[in-house]
Order: structure tokens, then sequence, then C-alpha cells
């Protein structure tokens, strides 16, 4: 009944704090409850476009042949439905990843030996799919239409089944002198029509890597190509690895090289300048956390400049995060370039684990603790930090926390999603001057205290504060959260009715 009368509640809130404060919200736009009948696996924000639901129907709704349902309900920005749409899949295929352009969401569903790249037009309602065949995929990367699956091959995968089993009475000891091989596969696939085409497999047996890994993908819609950043051993040496994807084409192979004495190049993010600049930013790990850093790596007319890193105890404001030996996690949440230097924003964060009953440990939320601005000079060299530490946020999954922007020149914007509020945070790095506002979401979900502890197995800390609240386009932001609510059906018997709850609100311009 509380998430019932919260509705009520919450306009009256409103109306209140902002007859006290200009600072606060204009008004509430809207608010409705979404009734879940099947299990919600994606929600997408689409800006101008609305919000796209894709829901998983119950097993009891399967068909006779073994397929499970996909479900999309597009809404408006007014949060009015506008169109549904379904397809049947195999049931052993499960979502892996996800990818937007301009027009269309892209799904990768896989079981081991085989995929299918679902495309969902929210202009025209249309489902577009196509199936392969990799052994193991769970990449995707979309560029103006143009799909790229990121995988591997087994070759001679029938031998190796073989000489699995026949070996496991030996404990599978001569699985030794016959490993697994795999071989990295790019699949590419054209989607931009009605119907999907197959162009063509780019194989890369050709490193004849001990071990590969993709570990950055990403697109650039100005140049046309899909941007990949990889990790392969040769031997025993370590090399990384950054090329592009265009006109069905790989490019030449940029060799990466870390330059930084006992540590590792452990995640990557790519920024492209233009058609002959590209940076690549990460993390550089080693054997003590509080050596831990970030690399910088140059690269003009596919040459590296330059590899540049540096370590998280060397930052001014990382104490004010209260971060122990620099251990935590991070996302970046946007860089933008400028002349004479880059300036780029983390999400940091805790993952929290804890040992099941089976003694395995597992990841049951992240622990979001603040954000952490950077700027960098284009030879690499740190010119300024700043923090901003946030109330405990915890989720399930990895958010966009932080929204960052630059709304004039020298001074920017960071947006904090509470579950009950949003901090506005401005900040001029040449005065060293930040102000922050908040706009109350919901009263309703404030913590009392800043509570630390976690009570229960499997339980939710700070209800309010799981609240998913997200810049939706210009000064709007909208809040979701999903929940159970236990209401009387027609046969008068108690039933457990899920909801997702949507709140859009407009803040001061």
């Amino acid at each position: 009944m509380k998430k019932i009368t919260i509705l009520t509640i919450l306009t009256l809130v409103f109306l209140q704090s902002f007859a006290q404060s200009k600072k606060l919200p204009k008004e509430i736009l809207l608010q409705k409850e979404i009734e879940l009948t099947n299990s919600l696996f994606d929600k997408s924000l689409l800006e101008y476009y609305g919000l796209v639901l894709a829901f998983y129907n119950d097993s009891k709704d399967k068909n006779e042949d073994g397929k499970k349902t996909i479900e999309f309900k597009k809404y408006d920005i007014d949060l009015k439905e506008e169109f549904t749409n379904k397809i049947a899949i195999s049931k052993f295929l499960n979502f892996y990843e996800k990818a937007v352009d301009d027009e269309a969401l892209y799904y990768l569903l896989s079981d081991r030996y085989n995929y299918i790249v679902l495309k969902y037009n929210f202009i025209n309602n249309k489902i577009t799919t196509y199936e392969g065949k990799l052994n193991y995929s769970g990449q995707l990367g979309v560029n103006n239409g143009m799909v790229s699956v990121f995988g591997e091959n087994i070759p001679n995968q029938k031998v190796h089944k073989t000489v699995f089993w026949l070996t496991a009475p030996l404990l599978f000891t001569p699985m030794i002198f016959y490993p697994l091989k795999r071989v990295p596969v790019i699949h590419n696939i054209d989607m931009t029509g009605e119907n999907s085409n197959f162009l063509q497999e780019h194989s890369l047996n050709y490193l004849k890597p001990k071990f590969f890994s993709f570990r950055s993908i990403q697109s650039n819609k100005e140049l046309n190509e899909l941007n990949f950043f990889a990790k392969y051993d040769i031997g025993s040496e370590e090399k990384f690895s950054l090329r592009a994807i265009k006109d069905n084409k790989i490019s030449k192979d940029v060799h990466i090289k870390n330059s930084i004495p006992k540590t590792w190049i452990s995640s990557a993010y790519i920024k492209t300048i233009n058609e002959n600049e590209k940076l690549v930013l990460g993390e550089l790990s080693s054997n003590k956390n509080e050596n831990n850093g970030l690399f910088i790596a140059s690269i003009s007319n596919n040459k590296q400049n330059f590899f540049k890193g540096v370590q998280w105890k060397k930052l001014k404001t990382i104490g004010d995060l209260n971060v122990k030996n620099c251990n935590f996690d991070y996302t970046i949440s946007k860089i933008i370039k400028k002349e004479g230097q880059t300036v780029f924003c983390l999400q940091v964060f805790h993952v929290l684990k804890r040992k099941t009953s089976l003694g395995n440990w597992e990841v049951y939320a992240n622990q979001y603790v603040g954000a952490l601005m950077i700027a960098i000079s284009d030879k690499g060299e740190l010119l300024w930090d700043k923090s901003f530490k946030c109330d405990d946020v915890f989720s399930k999954t990895r958010i966009d926390k932080f929204g960052f922007c630059e709304i004039e020149d020298g001074n920017y914007e960071i947006t904090n999603h509470k579950g009950f509020a949003i901090d506005i945070i401005t900040f001029n790095p040449s005065k060293n001057k930040s102000t922050t506002r908040e706009v109350v979401i919901n009263e309703e979900d404030r913590p009392e205290k800043q509570r630390k502890k976690i009570f229960g197995f499997g339980e939710t800390v700070f209800p309010g504060l799981t609240t998913e609240i997200f810049n939706w386009y210009d000064n709007v932001y909208i809040a979701m959260d999903e929940f159970e609510n236990t209401v009387k059906n027609e046969n008068g018997k108690k039933v457990n009715k899920k909801v997702l709850s949507v709140m859009k609100v407009e803040s001061n311009p």
C-alpha cells in the first residue's frame, strides 16, 4: 500500500519543496506505474524518442516448439504506449549484450554454438534478425546499421570433444598435450535494410595467439568505423592491439606498448579525435594496489606517440572519496577533448562480494562512492583532478551513475543521480570552485541516516537509493524503480504484482 500512496504524497512534497526554494524542480511532469506481466530484462532510454522495455516471457508461456518469446514495448516521451512487437527464439539463447544507434536497438543472444542478432527498430516497430554460428560469442558492435559480432571458433571441435571424453578416466591428464585452441573471429553483418545480409567472417588466426580477448569495442559514427582494442599473448609476450572495422575491412594492427615497468593493462576506453588521431585510456594494475593508476596512449597516423601513466595515489583529491589503498573499481562516464587537454570523468564504486552457502564468492552489489574528474595534457601529463563524494548508492548492476558535460568554456557539470534526488554540480577548474544544488525526486525515500550495514542475505541496502535516475533529455530526468505489490485478483485471492514505477521530472533550466 505504501507504494500505491507514494504518487499522492510525492505531489504534495514537491509542491511544498518548490515553494521553499527556486533551486528545486519546477514540477513533476508525469508519473506512471507499468505492470510487468513478464520478466523485464532491459530498459532503454532513447532521449527524444521515448523508452523501450524488453521482456522474456515466463517459462509457462513457451510455445510447443520449445521456443521463448521476446516482447518489445515502446513508449513515447509522455510514457504513452505507442506500439508493441514480439518474436519467438530458441529457449537456449540468452541475452549477452546490447548496442544502440539512431533508429534501433540491437541485442546479441547466444548459447555455446549459435547466436542471434535481434534488431528492434523503434521508429517503425519492425524486428530484423540474423542467425549465425560461433563457438563462443558475447560481444557486439554496431556502426550505422553495420553489425560486428566478436567471438571465437574452435578448429577440429569434434576431435577435441572425443579426446576430452576418452581421457576422462585418466583425469584429463592427456589434455595437457592436446590443449583447446581458440581462434578469434569477427562476423560482419549488414542490417541497414529490412533484411540482414552476412558480409564476411574475419579470422585472426594468422596472429596464432596463445590467448586472445576483445577488451573494448566502440563506434565512431562520424568516421563510419568501429574501433576495437584487444589483448593477445604470443608465447610469453603480451601484446595490445588497436584496430578499426570500416567498409567491411579491418585496419592494420596498431601495437600499444606499455612502457611503465611492473604494470599491466587491465581495461581500456577508445576516444577518436579525428581521422588521424585516437586516444586509448584505461587502467594500469600492479602487484600492489597503491601503485595502480591510469594510462593514456596517444595514437597518430597509426603510430603510438606516447604511453603515460598516472598513479591514483598522486591525485590530490582521491582521498576525499575515502578509498583505502586506492582499491576501487570505476567506469569512464565521458571523455571531453579540447585544445591542450583531455578531461574525463570516472564513476568510482566498490564491488561487494560475499560467500555463498557453497563457499563460492559472488558479487551481490556495486557501491558507488563518487565521481572523479581528471585532466591530462596533450603530452599525457596530469594537469588537475577533482573528486565529488556522493551518498552511498547500491546497485545490483553497473549503472550510469553520473552525467558529465561541459556547459561552457572552462566550466563542467556533473549530475549525481541519487535514489531520492539529483545533485547538479558545477565546477570551474581555473578557480577550483564548485557549487551543488539538489533536485529532490522522492522525499519519501530519503534515508534517515547514512546507514552502511548490510542486513540479511540477498536484501537490498538503502531501498530508496536503489531507484535508477537518469538524465533523459535537456533538463528532464526520469526515475525508475521495480517493486512487487500484493493485491487481490478477481477471485479475491492475494497475488504478487510486479510493477515498474516511472516518474518524469523537470529541473530548472
